[in-house]
């Protein structure tokens, strides 16, 4: 959901050793170029329907994004 991903880009700022973990599927949809352009703009949108700026650029929300680890049922981490 864009709205679960959305303050990744403001967390990698604050804590830029973060990892992110993601189920598979998810890893999926955010490698794809269009689907976290998708995710930005429902971002913009809310942002600005909130009168808030958003805080990162389009290329920043795809650095921030990535995925650094992928983890199935039954990983421990």
């Amino acid at each position: 959901h864009f709205d679960h991903v959305g303050g990744v880009p403001s967390l990698r700022r604050a804590y830029p050793n973060l990892k992110t973990v993601a189920l598979p599927r998810a890893a999926e949809i955010l490698s794809d170029p269009a689907q976290v352009e998708r995710i930005y703009e429902e971002n913009r949108r809310c942002a600005e329907a909130l009168s808030t700026p958003l805080d990162a650029s389009l290329e920043e929300f795809r650095e921030a994004l990535r995925i650094d680890r992928v983890v199935n049922d039954g990983d421990v981490i």
